[in-house]
């Protein structure tokens, strides 16, 4: 449809040279110019349609990782509290000034507290 439109423009102003002319250098001035061909939109639709893809994957990926770090919390409070420690007096910012544990010191620190849940018994 819009090729037979800038066809119709066209031809029609193939008559006046100097808005023809005017018309061309408008239609080059146009980011993509005013018309893709086919070829030109099929390409841009699967790029990004890959891009979406891509995007969705990433998603889901996030969507993992979070789920993971969410049960790795609850598996935390869990045993805090079969300790006997309240996450509230855990939880909290600490002092100023004062240095907290590397990524190593950290990963030791929670390694105990990777064990599973036991079954509550309840359904």
């Amino acid at each position: 449809m819009l090729k037979a439109l800038l066809f119709v423009i066209n031809h029609s102003l193939q008559a006046k040279s100097k808005i023809k002319t005017a018309y061309d250098n408008a239609k080059r001035a146009l980011p993509g110019g005013l018309a893709k061909t086919k070829e030109q939109a099929s390409k841009e639709a699967e790029e990004l349609q890959v891009k979406v893809d891509r995007l969705k994957t990433e998603l889901e990926t996030y969507k993992r990782k979070e789920e993971l770090w969410l049960r790795r919390w609850q598996q935390i409070a869990f045993h805090m509290r079969q300790k006997g420690i309240q996450m509230a007096s855990i939880d909290r910012t600490p002092p100023e000034g004062a240095e907290l544990p590397s990524n190593t010191e950290t990963a030791q620190i929670l390694r105990s507290f990777d064990k599973e849940i036991p079954p509550s018994g309840r359904i």
